[in-house]
């Protein structure tokens, strides 16, 4: 954790250097604690930072160990540089009463480290810790190969970045559609945004079309187009009126011979409702023949625009759905979250196989 705070990825060096010392200052502390002769010395108040550091130690260990808990990354163990950076002192205000102060010096060189990685990582551009952070510039180069009329190209990448590309879509009207996390690493998508080119560049399926330095994002467009071919359609699709339903079902199918196939489904809807933002998704929801749930997939509306009515309510997206081996019936359908009044009319959905 604390090396990951106060480090860059690519500092490999500085991190095992680092990391040595760490475990130096963890020795020394119980090499202190261990030469005690009195209680007295042993409950100092000095002491106090680092019972916390190796208790909090002891106790990550052991949920690991016993309960199978993951190890504190960056942010949900940040108290562990507080401890850490406490016990130094303290254990140095310690040292300087029993070794020589050129010494304790010579092992608080070591710390001069950290201005040192400041100069040379300062900058008035960018948080140094861009985490998951899309440029818009990608954003940009993926809306050049969108039609307006059809669905936009489709967008794949890990899916801790979903949320980080929503609002990149929600500030420019989510004219793109959603990112598809839950396929990730796949090679079907238009475009990928990945921080590693190997995994779906192994087979050359993909040109890199950018590169984002700030959180080592490489932008990927696939060299050629997956064929898909149209096996179901619904036209005319409409609410006849205004509706407060929870759901509203736009296609309802048996999948049974689509198991183990991948699906692209396009909707063309205009949504009209009142409720600012329109709190609804659109679902794809598969379940086996016991009735039980195998594969769900959903599409935020609200992520995308926080008004559906009139032009802003014309809604032309696609999202991809893996068919598992055990699939029996697909409902595509809409869930208004809130029970809000809406309507839909001149809707359309396509269901299309990749081959």
């Amino acid at each position: 954790t604390i090396l990951y705070t106060m480090l860059d990825p690519d500092w490999r060096l500085f991190e095992i250097i680092l990391a040595f010392y760490l475990i130096f200052i963890l020795v020394a502390g119980i090499w202190l604690i261990w030469k005690q002769t009195s209680w007295q010395r042993i409950f100092d108040k000095r002491l106090l930072f680092f019972y916390l550091l190796t208790g909090n130690l002891v106790a990550v260990l052991l949920l690991r160990l016993l309960f199978e808990v993951n190890y504190p990354e960056d942010r949900t163990g940040l108290y562990f540089v507080l401890y850490f950076l406490a016990s130094l002192l303290f254990l140095i205000d310690e040292l300087i009463e029993r070794i020589p102060r050129r010494i304790v010096w010579l092992l608080l060189v070591p710390l001069a480290y950290i201005p040192v990685h400041f100069v040379f990582t300062m900058n008035l551009s960018h948080n140094s810790f861009e985490n998951h952070k899309i440029p818009k510039r990608f954003y940009d180069k993926i809306y050049e190969s969108y039609t307006p009329g059809e669905a936009p190209p489709t967008v794949g990448g890990y899916k801790a970045r979903e949320l980080r590309w929503a609002f990149l879509n929600f500030q420019h009207g989510g004219r793109l559609g959603k990112l598809h996390g839950s396929l990730f690493p796949d090679t079907l998508c238009d475009f990928q945004i990945v921080d590693t080119v190997y995994k779906l560049n192994k087979y050359g399926l993909y040109d890199t079309v950018d590169y984002w330095p700030q959180s080592h994002f490489y932008l990927l467009k696939r060299k050629v187009s997956l064929p898909r071919r149209v096996i179901f359609q619904r036209d005319s699709i409409a609410t006849n009126g205004v509706i407060s339903d929870l759901y509203f079902n736009l296609i309802t199918l048996e999948v049974d011979s689509l198991a183990g196939k991948t699906l692209e489904l396009i909707f063309d809807l205009q949504i009209d409702s009142p409720a600012t933002p329109f709190k609804s998704w659109i679902v794809s929801s598969i379940d086996n023949a016991a009735g039980k749930n195998v594969r769900y997939e959903y599409y935020a509306l609200d992520w995308m625009r926080p008004r559906y009515a009139g032009a802003d309510g014309h809604l032309i997206s696609s999202m991809i759905v893996p068919v598992p081996d055990d699939a029996h019936k697909m409902v595509f359908y809409l869930w208004n979250t809130l029970e809000v009044p809406f309507s839909i009319s001149n809707g359309e959905a396509k269901m299309l196989k990749y081959q």
